[in-house]
């Protein structure tokens, strides 16, 4: 992760695990604490008071961000970057 010399980093985290769908071990998005903000997200934020958060995977409270765990392209490039607006 030095490599990419920037001022914050995050990897795009995902876990091994045996999906008994498939009788067999296979890899899922595991960290969701990464995203991009949408305009939804920014709306609710501006109605929040300063210690409320918004929190990921709410029906209720539906944010309709990017989250990076979705953003693999499959190849697996260790120097891919993508701009992000939330890291956790």
């Amino acid at each position: 992760m030095a490599q990419h010399d920037k001022p914050i980093i995050v990897p795009n985290c995902f876990q091994r695990y045996y999906n008994k769908d498939k009788n067999a071990m296979d890899v899922r998005p595991y960290d969701f604490n990464s995203w991009v903000d949408s305009a939804t997200a920014q709306d609710l934020a501006k109605q929040m008071a300063a210690d409320d958060i918004l929190l990921e995977g709410y029906a209720e409270m539906a944010t309709y961000r990017s989250l990076m765990a979705y953003m693999t392209d499959g190849a697996g490039d260790p120097g891919r970057e993508i701009m992000l607006d939330g890291v956790g």
